[in-house]
């Protein structure tokens, strides 16, 4: 299995957030490269609108990544928004970690606040 494929098995999503502010995450992936210790990831996904009643007006919609290690301590914290005003209905969202040890993730949460 490749190390993409093995990363992905650990994304978590947080659907009662997703509900709350009417969208939606699909097909979220990672790309990376092949060396198998460090190495840089790019956590991507779409955003679907559910509800457009429920995305509020003037504001942004923000994707949150938190990577977790094996002792459930945070590695890394990152985030990409589009205003709602710029919000069409559906968006794919691009996080970039950076070189990260990739053995030493054990989740990786993916929510909207």
């Amino acid at each position: 299995m490749s190390k993409a494929k093995e990363l992905k098995n650990k994304i978590e999503r947080i659907p009662s957030f997703e509900d709350k502010l009417g969208i939606r995450y699909d097909n979220i992936s990672i790309i990376t490269d092949d060396n198998p210790d460090m190495n840089y990831i790019d956590i991507v996904g779409d955003m679907i609108e559910m509800d457009r009643k429920k995305i509020s007006k003037e504001v942004s919609i923000n994707t949150k990544v938190t990577i977790y290690d094996s002792d459930n301590d945070i590695i890394f914290t990152g985030e990409d928004s589009i205003s709602s005003d710029d919000f069409l209905g559906f968006y794919t969202f691009d996080i970039f970690v950076g070189s990260i040890n990739l053995n030493n993730i054990s989740k990786i949460l993916v929510y909207p606040y």
